[in-house]
């Protein structure tokens, strides 16, 4: 008895994936990673704006010292940095 075989129309070829699944695959990494990336841009610019806002609290309260030493804004800002009594608990600069 011969066995019956499928014709060769009929034989399950899918054993892999189609080309139009690993294209979307692609794509939604593609996207994924697109948004990781601007979140990341995002996060990062937020941190500077942060220690600028700390710098410039820092700067305001030496200001603020030197005015209540001296009752007038000082005309530089080595004026207020060669003081070391303002600027004790300002950081060292831009990072």
């Amino acid at each position: 008895m011969l066995l019956a075989q499928k014709p060769p129309s009929l034989i399950n070829w899918k054993s892999g994936f189609t080309l139009v699944e690993v294209v979307v695959v692609t794509a939604l990494i593609l996207l994924v990673s697109l948004v990781g990336i601007q979140t990341a841009d995002v996060v990062s610019q937020r941190e500077k704006e942060e220690r600028l806002r700390y710098s410039l609290l820092e700067m305001r309260a030496a200001l603020d010292l030197y005015f209540q030493d001296k009752t007038e804004f000082p005309d530089r800002l080595d004026d207020l940095l060669t003081t070391s009594r303002f600027v004790n608990g300002l950081s060292g600069g831009p990072n």
